[in-house]
C-alpha cells in the first residue's frame, strides 16, 4: 500500500495533454519511409528467394555427389572386370598352347606307332616268308 500512494503523489504534477497515437512528418519523410518500406519488402523476399536458390543447389549438388560416387564405383568395377578378362585372355592362350603342343606330340606318337607297326608288320612278313 505504500508503494501505491508514493506512486499517486509523483503523478500529480504531471499533466499530459499531447496526442501520441499521431505523428506528424513531412510529405518527404513519409515518401522516403515508404521506399524504404517497399525495399525491405523487396529485399525479404529476394532473401527468401536467395535461401531457396541456394537449398536448391545444395540438393543438386548432393545428387551430383552421388552420381559421381556411382560412376567411380562403376569405372573401379569395369577396371576390375577389365583386368579379369585380361587374366583370362592369359590363361586361355597358354591352355592353347599346352593343347597345340600335346597335339603335335600326338600326331608324332601316332606316326611313330604307324610306322613302327609297318616295320614291324614287314619284319614279321620277311621271316614268315623266309
Amino acid at each position: 500500500m505504500l508503494t501505491v500512494s508514493l506512486a499517486g503523489y509523483s503523478q500529480i504534477g504531471i499533466t499530459n495533454n499531447t496526442d501520441t497515437s499521431n505523428v506528424v512528418i513531412s510529405s518527404r519523410v513519409a515518401r522516403l519511409i515508404l521506399k524504404d518500406l517497399v525495399m525491405f519488402d523487396g529485399c525479404k523476399e529476394e532473401l527468401k528467394l536467395t535461401q531457396l536458390k541456394v537449398t536448391k543447389l545444395e540438393e543438386r549438388e548432393s545428387q551430383k555427389d552421388t552420381s559421381i560416387s556411382i560412376l567411380k564405383q562403376k569405372d573401379e568395377n569395369n577396371s576390375m572386370m577389365l583386368l579379369q578378362k585380361d587374366e583370362q585372355l592369359k590363361i586361355s592362350k597358354e591352355l592353347s598352347q599346352k593343347l597345340q603342343k600335346e597335339v603335335k606330340l600326338n600326331k608324332i606318337e601316332k606316326k611313330f606307332y604307324k610306322i613302327s607297326s609297318i616295320i614291324g608288320l614287314v619284319i614279321t612278313t620277311y621271316f614268315i616268308l623266309k
